[in-house]
């Protein structure tokens, strides 16, 4: 049987892996979910399509404006100058918005 591996999230040892691909080490579904977000586009078997709307909250949660096309076209990015001076007023937003915000 394998060694233990560090979790992807709170590095507790652990033999566990991604119920989808079977890579990604996970001491608990906690753990899973919180990283689904990022690891979800590097799974080989994320159980659904990955979709424009999984690709813009990992770049929310990356605080960067997105760089895939077709995310930037459906989500309106495509109306941002891709080389601003730098990012900083996009972070800002990002930091200051919350999803419960209307």
């Amino acid at each position: 049987m394998p060694d233990a591996r560090p979790c992807a999230v709170c590095s507790t040892p652990t033999k566990k892996k991604c119920t989808g691909c079977a890579k990604e080490p996970y001491c608990s579904s906690k753990c899973q979910k919180e990283d689904w977000v990022a690891h979800i586009l590097e799974c080989g078997n994320p159980g659904r399509e990955v979709t424009s709307a999984d690709r813009l909250m990992l770049d929310i949660k990356k605080k960067q404006i997105p760089f895939e096309r077709y995310t930037r076209e459906h989500y309106g990015f495509n109306l941002v100058p891709i080389d601003l001076p730098s990012q900083r007023s996009y972070s800002v937003f990002i930091q200051k918005w919350s999803p419960n915000s209307t």
